[in-house]
């Protein structure tokens, strides 16, 4: 992964999301991760591209979120191994961040 640009990445992510909050859509998920002392967001506006981006990043499909005392609107998304997540983005999206992110934003 070491050829990935990834401050490219991040601006594509936002040029994306601006696009979509510009016509009243609604993005599928975003991914945050921690790169060295940044973190990273990338948003995907449908499941596919997210569970290629994932499995390509290294974090497997494990399935899906079937857990009864989660909201409704989280029950059915994706599951991977060693991402926290599927989780509520304020009801706009679901949100996956790597443990890193949550232990850095949780501190």
């Amino acid at each position: 992964m070491g050829d990935i640009d990834w401050a490219e990445m991040q601006r594509e992510s936002e040029a994306r999301m601006a696009a979509a909050e510009a016509i009243g859509a609604v993005m599928y998920a975003q991914f945050v991760e921690q790169i060295g002392d940044h973190m990273l967001s990338i948003w995907f506006d449908c499941e596919e591209d997210l569970v290629v981006y994932m499995e390509h990043r290294g974090f497997r499909h494990v399935g899906r979120e079937e857990a009864e005392h989660l909201r409704a609107d989280l029950r059915g998304k994706p599951r991977f191994d060693g991402i926290h997540g599927p989780a509520s983005n304020y009801g706009k999206s679901v949100r996956y961040d790597t443990w890193q992110v949550v232990e850095r934003l949780s501190t």
